[in-house]
């Protein structure tokens, strides 16, 4: 994550939890004037490669869920890619992320 962020442009600070550097990054990009896209796909795929196992597919919503809402907090401050923008899905806010890494919990 500290890689991703430092090379698009956003600080990172260890001290801060994955969900409030996240927050902090799109806050940032979008007062330098380069509102973050972040594209989402398979966001369920953790939790459904989990599902055998209750307890780890819960952890894993449960490491989830503060970074949606990050993002969601924040949807008025970041860019919709050029083919998702002219599709609004149901919350309205159209962006998407990848997050097979955390089947490590």
């Amino acid at each position: 994550m500290e890689y991703a962020l430092k090379s698009a442009g956003a600080s990172y600070d260890k001290s801060l939890t994955p969900s409030g550097n996240s927050g902090r990054a799109i806050d940032e990009l979008a007062d330098k004037g380069t509102p973050p896209v972040i594209l989402i796909d398979e966001y369920d795929d953790p939790v459904a490669c989990a599902l055998k196992n209750p307890d780890v597919a819960e952890k894993i919503r449960d490491a989830l869920a503060p970074v949606y809402k990050q993002m969601k907090d924040r949807s008025g401050k970041m860019a919709a890619p050029h083919a998702a923008a002219s599709r609004p899905n149901a919350s309205g806010v159209p962006f998407a992320t990848k997050c097979r890494a955390l089947r490590e919990i």
